[in-house]
């Protein structure tokens, strides 16, 4: 885990980090401005013809496989240093597979039992 310190609270995020990605950063030059990073985003967006994918929308992805793979909006608000649940709402989507596995779920009555 690293810490954030400029955010667009104020307030210091400390950021969990998947041990599957440690290797992948190693390869990113974090000592560049912002700029330098959405540059190359914007860039590899076009070259993968996908200029409609913005590099906010990753937070909402971020937010939608967390509530797809059972977190709860307090904890997904945490993760995304979200200060208010309206806020989580807004980022998490579940996924259709998961909202299937939720209605499967349910218990119903036998057909003619009602």
């Amino acid at each position: 885990m690293d810490w954030l310190p400029d955010t667009k609270n104020g307030m210091p995020h400390m950021i969990p980090v998947h041990p599957n990605a440690i290797d992948a950063l190693r390869y990113v030059p974090f000592n560049w401005r912002d700029r330098y990073y959405y540059l190359r985003f914007w860039k590899t967006r076009e070259a993968a013809g996908m200029k409609h994918l913005w590099l906010h929308d990753e937070r909402h992805s971020l937010a939608s496989a967390l509530l797809s793979s059972g977190a709860t909006l307090g904890e997904v608000g945490q993760t995304l240093s979200h200060d208010s649940v309206q806020s989580s709402e807004r980022y998490s989507h579940l996924y259709p597979e998961r909202l299937k596995e939720l209605i499967l779920r349910l218990p119903l009555a036998k057909k003619g039992t009602l």
